[in-house]
């Protein structure tokens, strides 16, 4: 694939990103503790991990974790 057809979507809220990060397992370290704690504490933040969770599990056609937020 070229860089050309790689498309860069910058209008994607920050919240989705890191919440779709903290679900498909790509944090660590202190990014990973300051996600976990924000997704038991912020209710809005948690949806948008459960939500990216049950895409994700689509996609490998498996069921969305269970996740104690």
């Amino acid at each position: 694939m070229s860089d050309e057809s790689i498309i860069l979507r910058h209008d994607i809220p920050r919240d989705d990103v890191l919440a779709a990060e903290l679900s498909l397992g790509l944090l660590t370290g202190d990014e990973l503790a300051q996600a976990t704690r924000r997704a038991r504490i912020d209710q809005t933040f948690a949806g948008l991990v459960e939500d990216w969770d049950i895409h994700f599990s689509i996609l490998t056609n498996d069921t969305a974790p269970a996740r104690s937020h």
